[in-house]
C-alpha cells in the first residue's frame, strides 16, 4: 500500500507531558476509519533535532498535514523554534518534486498559519499544488479540530480545492479556512 497522507505531528511540552491526544492522532483516526489507515505515515517530533532528522522521502504522498504551534516567524518546538523557511526545506526533504499532473496539498495547522504559508510558498512550489491554512492568526484547538475533521471526512484531490474550504467556512459562518495555490 502506498502512503498518501503524511502527518507531521509536532506537539508542545504539555501535549507530551500530559499524554494529550494530538491533532494528528485525530486526523489519523478519521483517515483510518475511512479505510485508508495503511496509507498514513506519521512523523512525530517535539524538538528541532527530532523534526530535522534525516528521513527517507515518501513518494506517493497526496496530503501533508503540518500540526504544531507557530508564530509569525517560526514553528515552535520544545527547546526552540525553526523559522518557516527551514520548515519548508525540511518538508521538501520528505516529499519529492511533483511530476506531470500529480497533485499534492499542504495543510498548515497552527497559529499564524497564513504567515507560514506566505513565507514557505516559494520554496514549496515544485512539491505542492495547493496550501490550506487558517485566516485568523490565533486558532483554538477545538476549532482547528473541527475544521480538519470536516476537511478529511470530505476532501478528495480530484474535487475542486476551493469547494471544501467553502463548506467549512459556511459551517462556521466565517472565513476560517483559506485555500491558495502554490507559486
Amino acid at each position: 500500500m502506498t502512503v498518501e497522507y503524511l502527518l507531521l505531528d509536532l506537539p508542545s511540552d504539555h501535549e507530551v507531558e500530559e499524554g494529550v491526544v494530538t491533532e494528528c492522532d485525530v486526523v489519523r483516526a478519521i483517515v483510518s476509519n475511512k479505510g485508508h489507515g495503511k496509507k498514513v505515515k506519521t512523523i512525530k517530533a517535539a524538538t528541532v533535532d527530532g523534526f530535522t532528522r534525516r528521513r527517507t522521502p515518501t513518494k506517493s504522498v497526496k496530503y501533508v498535514h503540518l500540526a504544531g504551534h507557530g508564530n509569525c516567524a517560526q514553528l515552535g518546538l520544545i527547546g526552540g523554534g525553526l523559522d518557516w523557511a527551514k520548515v519548508a526545506c525540511q518538508i521538501n526533504t520528505l516529499v519529492p518534486k511533483l511530476r506531470g499532473k500529480q497533485k499534492r496539498v499542504l495543510c498548515i495547522s497552527c497559529c499564524f498559519s497564513a504567515s507560514a504559508a506566505l513565507k514557505m510558498s516559494k520554496r514549496l512550489e515544485e512539491r505542492f499544488t495547493a496550501v490550506y491554512h487558517f485566516r485568523e492568526d490565533k486558532i483554538a484547538f477545538h476549532k482547528a479540530m473541527t475544521v480538519w475533521s470536516m476537511f478529511y471526512c470530505q476532501k478528495r484531490l480530484d474535487k475542486p480545492h476551493q469547494a471544501i474550504a467553502d463548506r467549512v467556512n459556511k459551517f462556521f459562518g466565517d472565513n476560517v479556512l483559506v485555500f491558495r495555490g502554490v507559486g
